[in-house]
């Protein structure tokens, strides 16, 4: 299964506002019977220009005793695998801009909880 991409900008009280960086996310997952790959990728908007980093993390359940439902993807993905990822994206953004714009952008720390994707929506199914 793919999922379709999620965006998400951070959640409300996300503590942005005096940092100046608005970044937003996107999140793409693909998974089998035993394992699971999350992709996300940071988009910011600069005065310079677009700004944009992708990083994965792939996930496995060992001997695929436990269903991957999607359920359980997105609840590991919001409560661990967005966490995990975070300080990598952050880094990147700030190593991209040093050497391209001579200084860096530095995105804000974000707690957990301040970025979350929701499930697509599937189709209803008419006939």
């Amino acid at each position: 299964m793919t999922a379709a991409p999620a965006r998400r900008e951070p959640a409300p009280g996300a503590d942005l506002e005096n940092v100046g960086v608005r970044p937003s996310f996107e999140l793409q997952v693909e998974h089998g019977d035993a394992r699971f790959r999350m992709t996300v990728r940071v988009n910011v908007e600069t005065d310079a220009g677009p700004v944009a980093v992708e990083g994965y993390a792939q996930y496995g359940t060992g001997d695929g005793s436990v269903e991957l439902t999607e359920s359980l993807l997105f609840e590991f993905v919001n409560d661990v695998g967005i966490m995990v990822l975070i300080p990598y994206l952050r880094q990147a953004i700030a190593d991209v801009t040093q050497r391209v714009f001579g200084s860096p952008l530095v995105m804000p720390v974000m707690q957990r909880g301040a970025i979350r994707f929701e499930r697509p929506e599937r189709p209803s199914q008419t006939g």
